[in-house]
């Protein structure tokens, strides 16, 4: 029997699962979850279910043959099964799990401890783009993302320190967004909403 794992979280649901011998992962906005549910309902017929994020007590209702995996023993498990197939000796390390918001764990030989985490995430990204493009789909953000210019609202290092030497490297970010201000001062007419 193959299996299927799902992180049902609260921005994105992300599954992979096994077929002919090969694994497929797709991304779905949260939003799609009943179109989603459907499509696994059909899928997990034949497949061994396991299911984590903060959705996944909710989707175990609909699939209580599904075993509920805690976020945090999923990410870290996962991320020592990816090192040992990476042929990595890697025994103690940070370990940053950007979902809707970010976690931060230190993962060593006695286990794994979330240190603290951050509301900055992929409901950040999510959000902004309703604030800024009104754009809904995920897919479709990422790809208008291949086209912007970072340049253009974050402060790098090399504007901060100018003709200075900088004490780390210019091309790295010091504020996003620090530069959004100019932005509109410049382009009344940019289509982005006055926050």
């Amino acid at each position: 029997m193959s299996v299927i794992g799902v992180d049902a979280g609260g921005t994105l649901t992300k599954i992979v699962y096994e077929e002919n011998g090969g694994l497929h992962f797709k991304t779905f906005s949260s939003e799609q979850q009943e179109s989603v549910l459907q499509w696994l309902t059909i899928l997990a017929q034949n497949h061994k279910l396991y299911i984590t994020g903060g959705k996944a007590e909710k989707w175990g209702e609909t699939f209580p043959q599904a075993r509920i995996v805690g976020e945090f023993e999923a990410v870290c498990s996962g991320a020592k099964l990816l090192l040992k197939e990476e042929k990595s000796d890697l025994k103690q390390f940070i370990l940053i799990n950007i979902g809707t918001g970010t976690s931060f764990f230190k993962v060593d030989e006695n286990g794994c401890e979330r240190l603290l985490g951050s509301g900055l995430g992929g409901g950040t990204f999510m959000g902004l783009r309703g604030l800024l493009t009104g754009e809904s789909d995920y897919h479709e953000l990422v790809r208008l993302s291949k086209e912007g210019k970072r340049e253009l609202v974050d402060l790098s290092v090399r504007d901060i320190y100018e003709a200075m030497n900088s004490p780390v490297p210019e091309h790295l970010t010091a504020a996003n967004f620090a530069k959004g201000i100019h932005l509109l001062r410049k382009q009344t007419n940019c289509g982005l909403y006055r926050i």
